[in-house]
């Protein structure tokens, strides 16, 4: 089993929550919903289960894989213009930083301002591993964007967080310490290439006999992979 190591100062162990297996933070709405809606349905020699987006096993994949690093302080935001707003919090350490809009000219969020989330984990994982970073999808971020990117962790640790708050900001919002900000997804670097075909019709014909085999659950009893993050 690989080890990916989140370290972060001696005086804020214990103090700032940390990071876990995204596992742990489904979120609730997702833990609530029922895997089914509605009646059985039949359509012709087809029998049908209304199912939601809880009985998606792709789904449930991506909310247990990786890492879920929390907000580790309250911030809250204070009016320095009318235009800008800092974000700041009570401990004696930076928690955010800020980019020019210059930076981004040209995106879909070039009117936001731009922020950069000071981490304070040091992030480690074996050589040949890198991580992919991005916002906890299905969580509710408090507005929070991180922006999505990928980092080399075997050979370099030190990684912060640019990202944007998709509302507009008054004085005074706050965010709460222990919001699921950023999703920690390791993979292995490997040389990849593609190409273009014709689909296999048989291979694709017997992954739908499957699929039909039971009410429900197809893929996940029979075609789906376990995946572990502890």
């Amino acid at each position: 089993m690989k080890l990916i190591k989140f370290s972060t100062n001696a005086e804020l162990k214990g103090v700032i929550p940390d990071p876990v297996p995204a596992k742990k933070l489904i979120p609730d709405w997702f833990k609530k919903l029922e895997s089914q809606h509605g009646p059985v349905a039949f359509k012709g020699r087809q029998v049908q289960r209304p199912m939601t987006i809880k009985a998606c096993p792709p789904v449930l994949d991506y909310l247990c894989t990786g890492y879920i690093i929390p907000l580790h302080s309250d911030m809250f935001a204070h009016e320095e213009s009318d235009d800008f707003c800092s974000l700041q919090c009570n401990l004696d350490i930076p928690i955010v930083d800020y980019h020019s809009k210059e930076q981004v000219k040209t995106s879909h969020f070039e009117d936001r301002t731009s922020y950069k989330l000071i981490n304070p984990w040091t992030i480690e994982t074996p050589k040949g591993y890198s991580c992919l970073f991005m916002k906890p999808f299905y969580s509710d971020t408090g507005s929070i964007e991180v922006l999505p990117a990928v980092v080399d962790t075997d050979v370099y640790h030190n990684i912060n967080f640019p990202f944007y708050i998709n509302k507009e900001i008054k004085e005074g919002d706050i965010w709460t310490r222990g919001t699921p900000i950023v999703q920690v997804i390791p993979f292995k670097r490997e040389e990849w290439k593609m190409e273009s075909s014709t689909v296999n019709n048989l291979k694709k014909h017997k992954e739908n006999l499957f699929m039909r085999s039971v009410f429900g659950g197809g893929y996940k009893n029979f075609l789906k992979n376990k995946k572990v993050f502890r």
